[in-house]
């Protein structure tokens, strides 16, 4: 594969190995450029400060561009999905770039909470750790692992994550009828 790829960018195979010293490398360098639009999305949905006024509709755009631009890189994801269970290296850029994703947006919801945008039931960091991994699997899983007859549709997948994640910040309502008596 890797002949064939410095034969198809022109360039030659020991030039190739200057850039890309192994596989890992080669697949981290592609996953990155790939992935780029799938972060980008929902932060562009975070920093936006008139997002919360437009609903859950925002969510929805920004969730559907990530499933578009998971489902564009499907076989470059792959490849990431299945590596980094065995590949630590590839394992570190993957949970690494999750991990600084949850940074930013735990931050930026941090900064929601203490402006009063969302109440203080909200744990920032914790509630944005859950939603990002779920939004991340349930893509993957969607994308790549669809369950036949029983599978939902794009549509319904991002409708339903879409709410699920607008509830988690702005439902100020008791979790359970325990936390409303």
């Amino acid at each position: 594969p890797v002949g064939r790829i410095a034969a198809e960018s022109g360039i030659p195979r020991s030039t190739f190995y200057q850039y890309f010293p192994n596989k890992s490398q080669l697949l981290i360098h592609v996953a990155a450029l790939a992935s780029e639009t799938f972060f980008s999305a929902p932060l562009s949905w975070f920093n936006d400060p008139e997002s919360p006024s437009r609903g859950v509709v925002g969510v929805e755009q920004a969730i559907g561009t990530m499933l578009r631009e998971y489902r564009s890189h499907w076989t470059v994801m792959r490849a990431l999905d299945e590596l980094s269970s065995y590949d630590p290296e590839i394992a570190e850029f993957w949970i690494g770039r999750i991990n600084e994703y949850i940074s930013m947006m735990g931050g930026i919801v941090d900064g929601w909470q203490k402006a009063g945008a969302i109440g203080s039931q909200v744990d920032p960091y914790g509630a944005t750790t859950g939603l990002v991994w779920m939004v991340e699997r349930t893509i993957s899983q969607h994308v790549l692992r669809p369950t036949g007859d029983a599978a939902v549709s794009d549509e319904q997948l991002v409708t339903s994550l879409s709410r699920i994640i607008w509830l988690a910040y702005y439902d100020d309502q008791p979790r359970n009828r325990r936390d409303s008596t």
